[in-house]
């Protein structure tokens, strides 16, 4: 099931690569930054997706799809870890961004849905836990 959150970007990280090629870059969001205590929120855009965060900055108003991912530790078959997997970032007001990405591709927006079920089994196997 694909869901919505809009916020505010409050931090991008640095993108995370590991040996075997899998990789990911992260978001935070907050609904709203200026509350006491916000809601905050971290995605994880992996491989391809990665892109769809260009041009994005900190403070911009956005609204991110994505899927809740669970997956099983390696250490402890009864532990569980709780992801959220970025599918899709547009700008909250529906405009393009007015900024000039700097390698020429096209600014974070793109639509497109990933199908979670779509997710190699490579991945789940490289997760750091």
């Amino acid at each position: 099931m694909r869901y919505e959150f809009t916020g505010t970007v409050v931090r991008i990280f640095e993108r995370v690569s590991f040996p075997s090629g899998f990789s990911k870059r992260t978001i935070l969001v907050a609904d709203d930054p200026n509350r006491e205590r916000p809601n905050n929120a971290v995605f994880d855009f992996f491989k391809a997706d990665e892109a769809k965060l260009n041009g994005l900055r900190e403070g911009d108003r956005v609204k991110v799809g994505f899927y809740v991912n669970a997956n099983q530790s390696k250490a402890d078959p009864n532990r569980w870890y709780v992801s959220l997997k970025g599918a899709d970032v547009s700008y909250a007001d529906g405009a393009p961004s007015p900024r000039a990405v700097p390698n020429g591709t096209a600014p974070a927006g793109v639509q497109n849905a990933v199908d979670p079920k779509a997710t190699d089994t490579a991945e789940q196997e490289d997760l750091p836990f």
